[in-house]
């Protein structure tokens, strides 16, 4: 590729990436946008490109946006593919669309660490969702990583843009895969106004052609809908990554099985261990029920694995330095209970259903679920290594039984 060609497509490039910017504006940008679908914590988009003729094809945009925990350097790591294990983490996450890829040049190889301005010519396949009624999908395309200022905020874009490529010809007529158009595709993120929080938002601008697009736009458009909503994976992913980054506890710190007779969270007191499959928590150490606790694909010393860990420290684990004392001692009574609740769910946007079955840290201190209008004696104990709770309730119904 001669050098007046990398010029070109480096400022394609670029552009592409203030095209991103302009056309997901929910308002004011060349795509009327009209709200399709509302769902818990994701909202889709549907439009019409106005520098399109209307009824062509491609015209038609589908967005959706997210409100996520999280900071621009954690996504930024969660993008990332130089090394052995950051592509083998990208491959497991983000390819389950693709059945093959194949950089063709580097236009603008990746100077940062954190891979956040890079422009590459790519081939990739896409299989089809619909199994054999539909072809598989290629295309040539731009991959475009880029950081920039938009109205004021710093925003990082990613996207894929088809492009026509001599060295990368219809594959059609020799693979049976037809040749899709991405007008644009991609991700861009920004800080959002509240604190330890980021925006993200997903546009898919896209021609898949071939005779599907002209007798079932309906599966199409289910298609696009799709990866639109892949967006919540996104959360989930930047939370593995955040509890990979602390350590998990050891066996011997866990709280024994047989002594929970409740669910640390939601206090449902366990009957047939076979069928309520509790699990310990191997971030705090706890017991809890099936419903309260999820398995996360994480890297333990460096090794990738399944771990269980509960809701509550997967949405906020509790720092090990945290952790009170055995003297830390604080009897709250139900005011100061629900106060702490309301903290909580403002915090981790967990719903008003959930208040009587939450368990709250406040302070360091543990607390355990609500009786009545019964006071609670919080009883934080911290014993050498074992870096866990353990809390009395002065109430006949007890959280553990006693050996």
């Amino acid at each position: 590729m001669s050098a007046d060609e990398r010029v070109h497509f480096h400022q394609r490039g670029i552009s592409a990436a203030y095209e991103v910017a302009e056309k997901i504006q929910p308002q004011g940008g060349p795509i009327a946008w009209e709200l399709n679908s509302d769902e818990k914590d994701l909202q889709i988009f549907k439009g019409v490109d106005s520098n399109l003729p209307f009824g062509s094809s491609g015209s038609t945009a589908f967005s959706a946006w997210i409100e996520v925990e999280g900071t621009m350097a954690e996504v930024f790591q969660l993008f990332k593919s130089q090394t052995t294990q950051e592509a083998s983490d990208y491959c497991r996450r983000f390819g389950n669309l693709l059945t093959d890829a194949v950089n063709l040049y580097s236009i603008q190889p990746a100077v940062d660490a954190d891979q956040r301005d890079m422009i590459n010519l790519s081939w990739r396949c896409f299989k089809s969702q619909f199994g054999k009624v539909v072809l598989h999908r290629d295309a040539c395309v731009l991959d475009v990583h880029h950081a920039f200022t938009f109205h004021g905020k710093l925003v990082w874009v990613r996207l894929l843009k088809s492009v026509e490529l001599a060295c990368c010809p219809d594959l059609q007529t020799i693979l049976g895969l037809v040749r899709m158009h991405h007008e644009i595709t991609g991700h861009i993120v920004f800080e959002s106004e509240k604190p330890g929080y980021i925006h993200m938002g997903y546009i898919a601008q896209t021609d898949v052609r071939g005779v599907v697009g002209d007798w079932a736009k309906w599966m199409v458009n289910a298609s696009i809908k799709k990866r639109c909503r892949s967006l919540l994976d996104v959360d989930r992913f930047l939370r593995e990554n955040r509890l990979s980054q602390s350590p998990f506890l050891a066996p011997s710190q866990l709280t024994p099985m047989r002594r929970a007779g409740r669910c640390f969270l939601c206090a449902k007191q366990f009957g047939n261990y076979r069928l309520q499959r509790p699990r310990n928590c191997l971030k705090c150490g706890r017991v809890f029920c099936r419903r309260c606790h999820q398995h996360w694909h994480v890297r333990m010393n460096g090794v990738e694995a399944t771990a269980p860990v509960c809701n509550l420290c997967a949405t906020k684990p509790v720092p090990v330095n945290q952790l009170p004392r055995r003297s830390s001692i604080q009897v709250l009574d139900m005011p100061s209970l629900l106060k702490i609740h309301a903290s909580r769910m403002d915090d981790d946007q967990v719903s008003v259903s959930q208040t009587h079955d939450m368990l709250a840290f406040d302070d360091g201190y543990s607390t355990t679920p609500m009786f009545g209008t019964r006071s609670v004696a919080a009883v934080a104990r911290s014993d050498g290594d074992s870096s866990f709770y353990e809390s009395t309730v002065y109430d006949p119904i007890t959280i553990f039984d006693n050996e």
